[in-house]
């Protein structure tokens, strides 16, 4: 069964076809090496465990900051500019764009045409300081935040 088979078989049952998922994006202290001595600086975790998000119909993506002094970064990587996150491959199967004016939120929408994995890059700015991390939260990273009520 195709993608486009499941679209037609919720639409067919008088459903949207569209899922729609909410991510919130968690920023905290971490250690790195530096010329070998140790320096604060911060990590991104997103959602839980290793970040992976599966899908089988057409998905936005609203990843929001969770903490107001980071805001999503605009970068360039692979020939494009970004707003926010990177999806890789670049194969036209999603489309990025912040979700507000402050860059506090970014909307991934995966077309889902394409039944693969793909890979995505987050890059955020601190507001106060102009701290830039960056992070690929889709490499079986396990460190993942406090489930939040």
């Amino acid at each position: 069964m195709t993608v486009s088979d499941h679209v037609a078989q919720f639409q067919n049952l008088g459903h949207p076809a569209k899922d729609t998922r909410h991510v919130s994006v968690y920023v905290y202290p971490a250690i790195a090496v530096e010329n070998g001595q140790l320096v604060e600086r911060h990590k991104i975790y997103v959602g839980t465990k290793n970040g992976d998000f599966d899908v089988t119909v057409p998905t936005d993506f609203i990843f929001m900051t969770a903490h107001l002094d980071w805001k999503f970064e605009k970068f360039s990587l692979g020939g494009k500019s970004w707003d926010g996150i990177a999806a890789f491959p670049d194969d036209g199967d999603f489309s990025v764009r912040f979700g507000d004016a402050e860059q506090r939120s970014v909307i991934l929408a995966d077309h889902c045409t394409k039944l693969y994995t793909h890979r995505y890059q987050i890059v955020m700015r601190n507001i106060h300081t102009g701290e830039l991390i960056a992070t690929d939260p889709s490499t079986q990273e396990t460190n993942s935040p406090p489930i939040l009520p």
